[in-house]
């Protein structure tokens, strides 16, 4: 049985690659979201959309540019021309073409109905609660999350998601949980920027999930929508059998986290 590389892109980007299957997750890969004043990444990305010449498919959580960015898709799409890319139902043809995307390479996701990429690799989106769950039709939920089954070993990227009921249990024994940690408050609701658990709610889902290894996202590449290493190591640090990794495009933190 080969290893997992799981690589940190940045915000809740990540590369997962098993055998010659590349899995991408919300890649933003550029500088859309900046405006020079309040919003301004605090490092450039780790690497071009243009570089990502062998990905298979591009799993997008929800419709925000951090997440389903025109410019870093295109990108991909080009360089990566089998490349297929995943998004709930809800909006994926419409939004997806717009962008530029040929429809024949969009996969509309529902909730709950896996999606098989490779013997021995499912992908099942599973709901996310960006603050709140929105259920829809089509796809189930406007915001998904998603557990990776790579020949038995499970991997759940949360998206961007507040803990809601049952998903613990939906998450029960995964060996990697990649969970936003930004958290929210008033200030950003202010802003209409809508929140996700943090680092407190983190730790405690992954505790009470039996959660083997947690790799903290969505915290390192905008200050006003982040969270220091700090707060994330005092907040696990209540729970001593909770064992996580910092990762992240910057140093000290590691970039690539490898599964046995």
């Amino acid at each position: 049985m080969k290893n997992i590389n799981i690589t940190h892109l940045g915000q809740t980007g990540f590369r997962i690659d098993y055998r010659d299957i590349t899995i991408i997750i919300d890649p933003y890969l550029s500088y859309s979201v900046d405006d020079g004043d309040k919003w301004v990444r605090k490092f450039a990305p780790p690497v071009l959309p243009s570089d990502i010449t062998d990905a298979d498919m591009v799993f997008l959580s929800h419709d925000h540019l951090d997440h389903v960015d025109p410019e870093t898709l295109l990108g991909i799409a080009k360089a990566s021309p089998e490349c297929r890319f995943a998004a709930s139902a809800w909006y994926a043809v419409r939004r997806l073409t717009d962008i530029g995307i040929a429809e024949d390479r969009i996969i509309p996701l529902t909730a709950d109905e896996p999606v098989v990429l490779a013997d021995g690799i499912t992908v099942t989106p599973i709901p996310a609660a960006h603050e709140e769950l929105h259920p829809c039709t089509p796809g189930g939920y406007e915001e998904l999350g998603f557990i990776i089954d790579i020949d038995g070993r499970r991997i759940y990227h949360g998206g961007d998601t507040c803990v809601y009921d049952g998903l613990s249990e939906r998450i029960k024994g995964v060996a990697v949980a990649i969970l936003p940690v930004n958290g929210r408050d008033e200030e950003r609701h202010r802003m209409n920027c809508i929140g996700n658990m943090n680092a407190a709610e983190a730790a405690k889902l992954a505790c009470d999930a039996e959660v083997e290894l947690v790799i903290p996202s969505h915290w390192e590449l905008y200050e006003l929508n982040g969270e220091t290493p700090e707060n994330i190591r005092a907040a696990f640090g209540k729970y001593p059998d909770v064992k996580f990794i910092l990762t992240g495009v910057c140093e000290p933190f590691e970039k690539t986290v490898t599964i046995e």
